[in-house]
């Protein structure tokens, strides 16, 4: 059975133990509108884009545990806070779309502030006031690169996004392609360096990686450092609509991204045939 997750369950936030013995499928969206109702966000039918993550989970195991977390009652439907449905999910890794369980809030939503950019992770960096950390696995790696584009940025660390894995297979739109990130085998991981950075910063990133034209999304998810340490942090993941198989980088972008490898001492450039 798929699950799909969008609120607390998600990887980095405070339910997210409850799935560690599922399989992770990734980042992946679905139609919906979700809302801010305090501690936890709500999903309620709508046309609207929703980010969250699905897992492959065990039925029997795991649904009395979600029911009760989620407060649905096969047996009062009508006094549950939420519903179990179904849907379907894009997910970002693959482009394909599957059919997924989830929850959908079962009270009257009017009164709720919405959340405009559906990604509850995001939502709530946001509203983070402090400076935040941008998680770069691409041609950013290279200092020189990020210097031309947002000029300074604060302190540097150096670590990886577990689970996932660096591929080339986000559409260029010149018979090359740039770098993605697409998850891989459990325990794995994609060498990766989290900086400081402004608000005005991930806003200009957003620009250059094509944020308001649909190439990359702006997305959250949690960061290892070398030392151990745990960071949440921004990451831009190419759309569905922009894979492509087969390409490669062109030659000045893999430059960028060897000079960021050594730089920041990540080991070697893995390259994958299948991209």
């Amino acid at each position: 059975m798929l699950l799909f997750v969008y609120g607390t369950f998600c990887r980095g936030l405070s339910r997210n133990t409850v799935l560690k013995d599922s399989v992770y499928l990734g980042i992946a969206s679905c139609k919906g509108k979700l809302l801010d109702i305090g501690f936890y966000p709500a999903l309620i039918q709508g046309n609207e884009k929703v980010i969250g993550e699905v897992y492959k989970i065990d039925p029997e195991a795991l649904l009395p545990k979600l029911d009760e977390i989620e407060g649905y009652s096969k047996n009062s439907k009508a006094g549950s806070l939420y519903i179990r449905g179904k849907t379907l999910a894009t997910l970002f890794s693959t482009g394909d779309n599957v059919d997924v369980s989830l929850y959908y809030f079962n009270k009257a939503p009017k009164k709720y502030p919405p959340i405009s950019c559906g990604d509850y992770r995001r939502y709530l960096l946001d509203q983070n006031t402090s400076p935040v950390y941008y998680l770069a696995y691409g041609s950013n790696l290279s200092t020189s690169r990020l210097k031309g584009r947002i000029g300074s940025w604060g302190k540097t660390i150096k670590g990886s996004i577990p689970d996932y894995r660096l591929v080339y297979n986000k559409d260029a739109g010149t018979g090359h392609a740039y770098a993605n990130i697409t998850v891989r085998t459990m325990d794995k991981r994609c060498p990766a360096v989290a900086y400081e950075v402004s608000k005005e910063s991930i806003l200009f990133l957003d620009g250059c990686e094509g944020v308001h034209n649909n190439h990359y999304i702006r997305t959250v998810l949690p960061f290892k450092s070398d030392s151990g340490e745990e960071i949440m942090g921004y990451v831009y993941i190419a759309t569905p609509e922009k894979l492509v198989w087969g390409k490669k980088p062109a030659e000045k972008y893999r430059i960028y991204l060897l000079d960021g490898y050594k730089e920041h001492d990540l080991g070697k450039l893995e390259l994958y045939e299948s991209y």
